[in-house]
């Protein structure tokens, strides 16, 4: 069974640092600004919920690491989402837009990082 851990305060900056190896980890933001994350994912699935915060910056960057695993990401349908990571046999997919929302902000969210044999999918409210 999955649990739920809410993040208050993941650090001062409001920067999300997240670890996982052979595991599970679901994680809810419930802090009102989202400044980035860095996401390290081996041989495990990571769930990250960001509906409730908003972004500061123009650009706000996500730094990924997955290798043999997953990684979801729950955004509001209006932010810009961009893929910038380097992937090897990795499925990408943001699902909002195969549901045809638009509409984005101004303001977006870069992907960068490394992925091996991995999937990354970014799922709307």
């Amino acid at each position: 069974m999955q649990t739920l851990k809410r993040i208050t305060n993941p650090d001062k900056n409001g920067f999300i640092l997240l670890d996982n190896i052979l595991g599970v980890m679901r994680y809810a933001m419930h802090s009102p600004l989202f400044r980035g994350a860095r996401i390290r994912n081996c041989f495990g699935k990571v769930i990250l919920d960001l509906r409730q915060p908003r972004l500061e910056t123009d650009e706000t960057y996500v730094y990924l690491r997955c290798i043999v695993g997953k990684i979801i990401l729950y955004v509001p349908d209006g932010w810009d989402i961009r893929f910038q990571n380097n992937a090897i046999a990795c499925y990408q997919n943001d699902a909002r837009i195969a549901h045809g929302a638009g509409g984005f902000e101004d303001k977006k969210v870069i992907l960068q990082g490394f992925s091996l044999l991995s999937s990354i999918e970014i799922i709307g409210d």
